[in-house]
């Protein structure tokens, strides 16, 4: 599954000028568990298996720790069901298909709103996910 995610992703390595910048391997003593991680002047990319679920996330190139869930991203472009999680591949093809949109959520002039927008709709997804934890809250603001 490793290789074949690089696979997916293999046109911001050709096209994109993409690096791969860490590259875990995979470790049999952890389930099988993977990361690698790649970078653009564009924006950075990772691609996790924890325990046979593959999680893809972005991140802008001016910070260094916080990524963002590829599927929030695909939301916020695209609307639709915040709930809605899609398989590595579909997100490959997302992304190649709406890799300027990506690009200018992650550029240096809107990453501050970008950062602001997606931490919102993470917060409403996990409000969804999880609505008992925040009905007190909700009817006792």
């Amino acid at each position: 599954m490793l290789e074949r995610s690089k696979a997916v992703f293999s046109f911001l390595f050709k096209d994109k000028g993409f690096r791969i910048t860490e590259d875990t391997g995979i470790d049999e003593k952890s389930f099988g568990n993977w990361l690698w991680e790649a970078k653009s002047p564009d924006f950075k990319l990772r691609c996790i298996n924890d325990r046979g679920f593959v999680s893809v996330d972005v991140g802008s190139n001016a910070s260094q720790n916080e990524w963002f869930d590829l599927n929030s991203v695909k939301n916020l472009i695209l609307g639709g069901d915040i709930m809605e999680v899609s398989e590595y591949e579909k997100l490959a093809t997302f992304l190649k298909r709406n890799y300027s949109e990506v690009t200018a959520l992650f550029s240096s002039q809107n990453i501050s709103e970008t950062v602001a927008r997606l931490h919102k709709l993470e917060d409403e997804r996990v409000r969804q996910q999880f609505p008992k934890l925040f009905e007190s809250k909700d009817k006792n603001p």
